[in-house]
């Protein structure tokens, strides 16, 4: 059977690791009669085919496969396996006369199998979120031409590469066009990139509506932020900023207050001016761009303005003081009761502008003055009516008491006092 084995080694390739010395080897003589045998080293597939060829008697005609090493039985035998197995034999080799040596098939061992490594986890999808538009450190859903934007987003999972991150100026009626762009390359992980730019268009001018980002891989677009507003950025124009003057007319005689306190304001910012007229002076007017006699005075800016505050020095005179009177509950009176409320007022008119003061006190036999209340304040050396109210702590012939008078002071020196008499000094009864 060994002549056939390797025949049908050589015809078909199929027979796995026989020597090539076996292949045109002839069948020896105790081979003929004796039942074929198959070769151990075939492989699976070819033993299958050949078995089955062998016991099919209606391919064959016969009901053994006895005697099939000779020629005749070797051309039978290959056209009926070709039938069977589908399988073209190669071409055919000449047959040496003499038979050569038989040749002992080696021992071919199996190549172990390497297990195959552990399969690599599913690639999760990309994620892009927008974290905002910001300007400086605020985080903003509007801004205005003048400011430079930071647009942030954040990327996780999904596949590493090459990637674009843009800033889109939205146009309508044409093709968006990019306004800033940065190039990285991501690993996959989780990163956040920015990109910063100063619109070059407010909303509405250039055909612009607002602005958005997008991230691209290659040059395929992965992700662009959602068509509204917000999240996509709106952008107005700059509001208009003026600067406001202050002067002194003329200089040294005087100051301004200013609410808010700074020289740089918004279109349509309210500011408040106060005139504070220095010692000696006074207020008279406001000139420039804004007119007036109010010390105090509240205009609207809607342009650079320079406003002047006009003093004029008090013209030196001698103060003349009157005294006005004692009220009670609004009525004028010359005597009143220990548990009354009583309002003593006086005017002055002329003098030096400065700090002054004004008293009530208590009179005292054989003892000096008690002040019961007093009240500081300033003059301009114009004209003031000052008033201050007591409830008097005594009655007239109580505690020594014989009365009440009011006096003025300027820094340590009387000015003024009430005459010793009643009236005008008041009388209280217990």
């Amino acid at each position: 059977m060994q002549g056939l084995t390797a025949y049908l080694t050589a015809q078909y390739g199929q027979v796995g690791q026989l020597v090539e010395g076996l292949i045109n080897s002839q069948p020896s003589e105790s081979d003929e009669g004796a039942p074929m045998e198959l070769a151990e080293s075939t492989s699976d597939d070819f033993v299958g085919a050949i078995e089955r060829t062998f016991t099919s008697t209606d391919k064959w005609g016969v009901g053994s496969y006895q005697d099939v090493s000779s020629g005749d039985l070797r051309l039978w035998f290959t056209i009926s396996l070709s039938l069977e197995t589908g399988l073209k034999p190669k071409p055919a080799i000449s047959t040496p006369t003499s038979k050569p040596a038989t040749v002992t098939p080696p021992i071919v061992t199996p190549t172990p199998t390497t297990p195959s490594s552990t399969p690599s986890p599913a690639i999760k999808p990309l994620t892009v979120s927008l974290e905002g538009w910001y300007v400086g450190n605020s985080s903003v859903t509007s801004t205005t031409k003048d400011k430079s934007v930071t647009a942030r987003i954040s990327l996780q999972n999904g596949n590493s590469g090459q990637y674009r991150m843009r800033v889109r100026a939205d146009i309508s009626g044409a093709d968006d066009f990019t306004v800033a762009e940065i190039s990285f390359v991501y690993n996959g992980a989780s990163t956040t990139k920015e990109v910063s730019f100063v619109p070059p268009y407010v909303t509405n001018e250039s055909n612009t509506n607002g602005y958005h980002v997008d991230l691209l891989k290659d040059n395929d677009t992965v992700w662009t932020l959602v068509n509204s507003y917000p999240p996509r950025l709106r952008v107005t124009m700059p509001i208009a900023k003026y600067t406001l003057n202050t002067k002194i007319s003329p200089a040294g005689s005087g100051s301004i207050s200013i609410n808010p306190n700074t020289n740089t304001f918004n279109s349509g910012s309210t500011v408040t001016f106060t005139a504070n007229p220095s010692s000696g002076y006074k207020f008279v007017s406001w000139s420039g761009d804004f007119s007036g006699t109010n010390p105090v005075a509240i205009i609207t800016i809607n342009s650079d303005k320079t406003i002047i505050a006009n003093f004029i020095i008090i013209t030196s005179s001698p103060l003349s003081v009157s005294f006005e009177g004692w009220y009670v509950g609004g009525n004028k009176v010359t005597a009143t009761n220990k548990n009354k409320t009583v309002v003593v007022r006086m005017s002055m008119t002329g003098g030096s502008a400065g700090q002054y003061k004004m008293r009530i006190r208590r009179d005292i036999s054989f003892g000096d003055d008690v002040t019961v209340n007093e009240v500081l304040f300033s003059y301009d050396g114009t004209s003031i009516v000052k008033e201050l109210s007591f409830i008097p702590p005594y009655a007239t012939n109580e505690a020594s008491t014989s009365g009440y008078h009011i006096d003025l002071l300027k820094d340590t020196d009387t000015l003024f006092t009430l005459t010793n008499a009643y009236p005008p000094r008041l009388r209280v009864n217990p």
